[in-house]
C-alpha cells in the first residue's frame, strides 16, 4: 500500500504518511485498509481543526463532520480512492492544502494572497497549550484566530444561572419534585444547561449541600423535566436553579415546586417573589468584584425602590474610594422592561 502525504500550505508543512500493517499481524487485509483509512482521516481531521485559519474550518460542526467523514472513508479500496474521498470532504473547508501520494510531487504553493495586500492581516490560529474553541472559559489554556472575531469569557464564572430560593424547615422528611419545561441551543463538549433541586443543609459548609442536577445537552425543543428527591431531616434551604454552562442559551418556563402530604398527594409550595437587603447586597457586589455583567429584575415596586436604593449606596462608597470595586456592570430593570425587550428581539 501506497503512502500519503498531506501539504499544508500555510506558514508549516504537515506530512501524514500512512502506514501498512506488518505481516506478522492476524488481522485481514480489508480491516487493515479499514484501519489506514480512519487513520489518515483522523491526523488530518486534527490538522485541519485546530490549525486551518479558514472561516469555513471554523464554522463547521467538527462533532458531526468526524462522524460522516468516517463513514466516507472508512470503506475505500485503495490510496487512490481514499485520496478523492479525503480531497471532497476537506477542500471544500480547507482549499489551501493539497493531499498527494508518496510517490509524487507536492504542486507549487497555489496563489492565495493579492499582489496588494494593504489593510489585510494575516489570519492564524493561535494556541496556548490546548484550549478548545468550544469551550473559551477554560482559564488554564487558551485558543484564538488572530485578526478574526473571538468568544471571549466575562469575569471570573464559566456559567449563569438563575436562582428561587424557599424554606426547608417544614419539609424535612418529605418527597419534593422540581417540574419544568426547558429548551436549549447548546453544542459541543461540557456546553449545556442545567436544573438544579439545591438543598442547603444546616452548618452553612459547601459540604453540607445535596444537590441533584439534571443535564440538558444539545439543541432541544420544549420538553418536561422532573427532579424529585427527599429532603434531608437537617435541611435548611430548598434552592432551585437554571443555569447555562459554557456557551449557548437556555430558555425555562412553567418552574412548579412540589411537596408529597401525609395524604401522599402533591402539594405545591408557594414561593413568594421576595429578597432581603442582604442578600440583594451579596449578589451586586459579588458581580461587581467578579467582573461578571450583572441584570437585576425586580418583581415589585417596593423591590425595585430597595435595589436602586443599594445601588446608589454602593456607587457612593465606591466614589469615595471605600472599596475597589466599581459597579456600573448591575443593571435594575423593572419587570415590564425585561419582557419588553426579550419579546421585540424575540427571544421569548
Amino acid at each position: 500500500m501506497g503512502h500519503i502525504r498531506i501539504h499544508f500550505l500555510l506558514c508549516i508543512t504537515f506530512l501524514l504518511v500512512v502506514f501498512t500493517c506488518s505481516e506478522a499481524e492476524t488481522i485481514s487485509s480489508t480491516e487493515s485498509q479499514k484501519i489506514q483509512n480512519l487513520r489518515a482521516f483522523a491526523k488530518l481531521y486534527g490538522y485541519v481543526k485546530y490549525f486551518h485559519p479558514s472561516d469555513e474550518a471554523n464554522a463547521i460542526d467538527w462533532d458531526k463532520f468526524a462522524i460522516y467523514g468516517a463513514k466516507q472513508v472508512k470503506d475505500a479500496k485503495d490510496t487512490e480512492e481514499l485520496k478523492t474521498a479525503l480531497e471532497v470532504l476537506f477542500l471544500p473547508i480547507a482549499p489551501t492544502i493539497q493531499i498527494y501520494t508518496s510517490d509524487q510531487k507536492p504542486e507549487g504553493p497555489k496563489k492565495h494572497v493579492p499582489d496588494d495586500t494593504t489593510g489585510l492581516k494575516i489570519v492564524a490560529w493561535q494556541h496556548l497549550g490546548f484550549g478548545s474553541r468550544k469551550r473559551p472559559y477554560r482559564r488554564s489554556y487558551r485558543s484564538i484566530r488572530l485578526n478574526r472575531k473571538n468568544r471571549v469569557p466575562v469575569g471570573g464564572g464559566n456559567y449563569a444561572h438563575i436562582v428561587q430560593s424557599v424554606g426547608a424547615s417544614e419539609h424535612r422528611g418529605k418527597l419534593i419534585r422540581l417540574k419544568a419545561f426547558a429548551r436549549t441551543n447548546v453544542n459541543g463538549f461540557a456546553n449545556q444547561g442545567e436544573l438544579w433541586l439545591e438543598i442547603e443543609r444546616e452548618g452553612g459548609k459547601p459540604a453540607n449541600f445535596d444537590v441533584k442536577t439534571l443535564l440538558i445537552k444539545a439543541k432541544r425543543p420544549w420538553q418536561a423535566y422532573e427532579i424529585v428527591r427527599k429532603v434531608p431531616d437537617d435541611a435548611k434551604t430548598i434552592h432551585v436553579i437554571c443555569s447555562l454552562r459554557g456557551m449557548g442559551q437556555i430558555w425555562a418556563d412553567e418552574f412548579e415546586l412540589l411537596v408529597m402530604d401525609e395524604k401522599d398527594e402533591w402539594r405545591t409550595i408557594e414561593i413568594e417573589n421576595s429578597g432581603s437587603s442582604k442578600h440583594m447586597l451579596g449578589n451586586i457586589a459579588n458581580v461587581s468584584i467578579l467582573g461578571s455583567i450583572g441584570i437585576i429584575v425586580p418583581f415589585n415596586d417596593k423591590q425595585l425602590s430597595l435595589c436602586m436604593r443599594i445601588k446608589e449606596y454602593l456607587g457612593f462608597v465606591a466614589t469615595a474610594k471605600k472599596v475597589k470595586a466599581v459597579f456600573e456592570n448591575v443593571l435594575v430593570i423593572n419587570k415590564e422592561n425585561f419582557f419588553r425587550i426579550f419579546s421585540e428581539n424575540e427571544l421569548l
